[in-house]
């Protein structure tokens, strides 16, 4: 940061060529400089937000009247350090009047490199923070809801179907809460390395629940692809990803859990087709349940590639598209039930 100060000039500095730079997966370390002027005649009270929990290292410098205001951070470092409560990483800015501030950021991560800045006057924040607490709370309020209603129907009916959802649906919601921040927030955030390291666990839970779902929800014996039975190859790998969780370094791990999810959704997704075309209404619910995410998880893959911009379709994708497929696969878990009483009426 000395550097930069004295030798500022030297450096060959970019503008960015959208409002929210994405350099997909990198291990290098990126720099921004910016500058905020004050033209009124009196101080102003910003809040300059990084909306990106995921950054591993954020490393903030705000040069003003000659004197250096720094903080290190990101999402490695506990939560209690962070300037802000925030579930991302934000920073007060004050700006004398007639002042003009020289800011730097230093960016550094294992995830992708996204860096989204936005600067924000305090009233704007605070009404920022209370949309996303009330969209993130219908969110996680849905989800316990649906938990609570089939964890009382195994109770009653004792149908193993109900407690594999149950199962999926709480490693997913794991997921996103690391994912998204929130469980930084409210959960774990004094233990940054179990934030990073419940993802590849909860993926590798998720895979082997999605293969039971599947068989039980559908009624099928075994899951194919191509005739060739799949689902040794996926419990192992699935119980290699909760291994790996605490025993690789993250990088790796979060690799093997990607590779599991990636090698489970074809075979899934082929045997709701099947038992759809077949007559099944519950193959029905469940294909479109799952298409749903699919389709929320490809366009996060693709942003994550830098392939498509950062906006709220590409950042919330996988959100917006596993609540449509919990609530869909909870409409075929009803059908299911339906259909099941009927036969034994009749």
């Amino acid at each position: 940061i000395k550097d930069l100060q004295t030798e500022d000039e030297q450096f060959p500095w970019k503008k960015p060529a959208s409002a929210a730079p994405n350099f997909g997966f990198t291990s290098d370390t990126y720099w921004v400089k910016m500058q905020l002027n004050n033209t009124g005649d009196a101080g102003a009270e910003y809040v300059l937000k990084l909306d990106y929990p995921l950054m591993d290292e954020v490393d903030f410098y705000q040069y003003q009247n000659d004197q250096l205001i720094s903080h290190i951070g990101g999402d490695s470092f506990p939560f209690s350090q962070r300037m802000l409560e925030d579930r991302v990483f934000s920073y007060p800015v004050s700006l004398d009047a007639y002042k003009t501030a020289d800011i730097y950021f230093r960016f550094r991560s294992t995830d992708t490199m996204i860096i989204p800045l936005i600067l924000y006057t305090q009233k704007t924040y605070s009404h920022q923070i209370k949309t996303e607490n009330f969209v993130f709370g219908g969110y996680y309020g849905a989800i316990t809801i649906i938990l609570i209603y089939n964890s009382f129907l195994f109770l009653i009916l004792r149908d193993k179907t109900q407690i594999f959802y149950v199962f999926l649906i709480t490693s997913y919601a794991a997921m996103e809460l690391s994912l998204n921040g929130i469980g930084n927030l409210y959960l774990w955030g004094d233990y940054p390395d179990v934030a990073k390291r419940i993802r590849p666990f909860m993926l590798g839970i998720l895979t082997i629940f999605m293969v039971l779902l599947t068989k039980s929800l559908l009624n099928i014996s075994k899951l194919t692809l191509k005739n060739i039975n799949i689902e040794a190859g996926l419990w192992g790998i699935g119980l290699l990803s909760m291994v790996s969780a605490f025993a690789l370094p993250f990088s790796l791990a979060i690799q093997i859990g990607m590779i599991g999810i990636v090698l489970a959704l074809p075979p899934v997704f082929i045997a709701g087709i099947h038992s759809w075309l077949r007559g099944n209404n519950t193959g029905k619910y469940f294909t479109l349940g799952w298409s749903a995410l699919v389709i929320g998880g490809f366009i996060n893959v693709l942003r994550a590639f830098d392939l498509i911009p950062v906006n709220f379709i590409t950042t919330y994708g996988s959100l917006i598209g596993s609540a449509a497929t919990l609530l869909i696969l909870n409409m075929g878990l009803t059908d299911r039930m339906r259909s099941l009483q009927k036969e034994k009426d009749n």
